[in-house]
């Protein structure tokens, strides 16, 4: 009796060991995240590079490995009914996966158009056993970026010299933007990490070919 209590107190303690470490970098990518836009929307940008360093250069896939085989399949079905290549009919500019809505499961964003102009980012949530379109915004030379600690994404707006940033999130059906201002850039932009992966590959002669990994 005392050898079952013996290993099944070592088992919790092993449990407490291997998740507070889990927990403890997820508060610290939320608040140096925090700190980051904080700092970017004063105008103190090294300030904010400070933060920006220390996250991690890559997007978090948990929410993606958290979709069951159905949602990836609605979410594949959507994607491939978007034209590849270029085309004067809007075509896939690419797509996203991240938890935009704050249930830890992602959601995914279509990106598309014909040009710059009329670029459009499209929202699909999985509802019913089907990908429901929800929302979409406007999202020409747009980026987007993870937001660590966070639903939603970093956006960033660059154009001609000029940035400027904000925080998407889906809540209640809705998509809610905050913006952390803008700058004139005479060098780089911000060097935001965490980009999210567009799902397309180009090879030599720029010929698009559609990554679907993520969604098998």
């Amino acid at each position: 009796m005392k050898g079952v209590l013996k290993k099944g107190l070592l088992a919790v303690l092993t449990a407490v060991l291997v998740l507070q470490p889990v927990s403890t970098v997820q508060a610290s990518a939320k608040s140096n995240a925090d700190k980051m836009l904080s700092y970017y929307k004063k105008g103190s940008i090294k300030k904010a590079k400070q933060y920006n360093s220390k996250l991690s250069k890559k997007a978090s896939k948990a929410s993606i490995k958290k979709l069951s085989k159905k949602q990836k399949a609605a979410y594949r079905k959507v994607v491939k009914k978007y034209r590849l290549g270029y085309s004067s009919k809007p075509y896939l500019w690419g797509y996203y996966l991240v938890d935009m809505d704050g249930d830890k499961k992602a959601e995914l964003l279509v990106r598309y158009g014909t040009c710059e102009a009329d670029v459009r980012t499209a929202v699909y949530k999985y509802k019913g056993g089907k990908a429901k379109k929800v929302r979409q915004m406007a999202s020409g030379h747009t980026a987007y970026y993870a937001y660590p600690g966070h639903a939603g994404v970093i956006s960033v707006w660059g154009h001609m010299g000029y940035e400027s940033v904000s925080t998407v999130v889906l809540k209640n059906g809705k998509l809610k933007s905050k913006s952390y201002g803008g700058r004139e850039v005479k060098g780089s932009f911000f060097p935001f990490r965490q980009s999210l992966y567009s799902h397309i590959k180009y090879d030599k002669n720029y010929k698009p070919t559609l990554d679907l990994k993520d969604l098998k």
